[in-house]
């Protein structure tokens, strides 16, 4: 422990099924071995029952805020202050905006997040008031989260890069060959993840394989606004019986070891928790050059960086992993070693301990 920090108190906006609660909860689990840590959730809704569940079993001293904005941040504020706070860690822009107020001139440090490497202009505006002068500095879990920022007018001396981690509780294994191929996707139903893309590239995909060619399945894991709309998609494409669209999957862990690819064609990212899973079930990986993907995928060497909405170029590169299950091996195998050595806990860990000696 530094002498200087012993309180440290972490906010995130709400426990949704996303990754930037996922990290912040991860955080709040390592670091409670060297300093008192203390979780505060500002809305109570949505909230994840896996995520409920991870601070049942870490035993993570966490708080809900209730009531209107201002009642939450007067709670936050007395919190702050009961708790002698001596830093802040802030994820999202809502819970920012709430813990900079609340921990205004009670609080020595104040850690904002940026979570992706592109963002709405109204937003922008306000975070980069916030972390030019509110914010003692920001932690961008991207290298290309910084850069993207920093060219919007954050003082790019105050971003410092911290990847996300992962808990790896596997072992690196090889898939049996079959006649069938199963190529998963992951993530919200949203528009960044452009899914479309996907069923455009399986599509393409049909044009290019020979017709005794493996069995193709592509599965599309999660949920979404956008959900009907794909649907729709796969149905005008003659694609249902190789497409499927899963919003109701239990064990993603499961999910991701039946599988025989990961594919992420999303417009913009961070550092995605999904392409991380996957390495973990050492899967080779095709994604699309967006945010941090090429750090994660080393092109020829664990998979494929493709350009973003290129299905044709998707399609040829899936269809590389396709014909050749050596390649789909040694490339998932590449996978777990790259995972292994940049986002394991205690590598994630390490960097945030450092991190905080360095800021006091």
């Amino acid at each position: 422990m530094t002498e200087g920090v012993k309180n440290i108190c972490l906010t995130i906006t709400s426990l949704a099924p996303g990754g930037a609660e996922k990290q912040c909860l991860l955080l709040a689990s390592l670091l409670q071995e060297w300093y008192n840590v203390y979780l505060v959730i500002i809305d109570d809704q949505p909230t994840y029952q896996g995520h409920l569940d991870f601070i049942s079993i870490k035993d993570l001293n966490h708080i809900f805020l209730e009531g209107h904005s201002l009642k939450k941040i007067t709670t936050l504020r007395d919190f702050l202050v009961q708790n002698n706070i001596d830093l802040i860690f802030s994820y999202l822009p809502r819970d920012i905006i709430f813990s900079a107020i609340a921990g205004r001139g009670i609080v020595k440090k104040h850690i904002g997040g940026i979570r992706n490497a592109l963002m709405e202009k109204s937003k922008i505006r306000f975070l980069r008031f916030f972390h030019n002068h509110l914010l003692s500095a920001s932690i961008s879990n991207c290298a290309s989260g910084k850069d993207f920022f920093s060219s919007k007018g954050l003082q790019a001396d105050k971003i410092h890069v911290i990847p996300n981690g992962i808990k790896i509780d596997t072992i690196p294994f090889r898939r049996l060959e079959s006649e069938s191929i199963t190529i998963t996707t992951m993530g919200r139903l949203v528009a960044q993840k452009d899914f479309p893309t996907a069923i455009s590239s399986l599509d393409y995909l049909r044009t290019i394989l020979p017709d005794n060619g493996p069995r193709l399945k592509l599965q599309i894991v999660g949920y979404g606004p956008l959900e009907e709309d794909l649907r729709q998609q796969i149905a005008l494409a003659g694609l249902a019986d190789n497409v499927k669209v899963i919003t109701d999957a239990q064990d993603l862990s499961t999910v991701l070891k039946n599988s025989d690819i990961y594919l992420c064609t999303s417009i913009f990212e961070g550092v995605s928790n999904a392409i991380l899973e996957a390495m973990a079930q050492s899967l080779p990986v095709i994604a699309t050059d967006a945010g941090d993907n090429k750090l994660l995928v080393n092109h020829g060497i664990n998979g494929y960086i493709c350009g973003i909405r290129d299905h044709i170029g998707i399609g040829n590169a899936l269809k590389l992993l396709i014909v050749d299950y050596k390649k789909r091996i040694d490339f998932g195998e590449k996978s777990y070693e790259i995972l292994k050595k940049n986002h394991d806990l205690t590598v994630f860990r390490d960097r945030y301990l450092h991190f905080i000696s360095e800021i006091e």
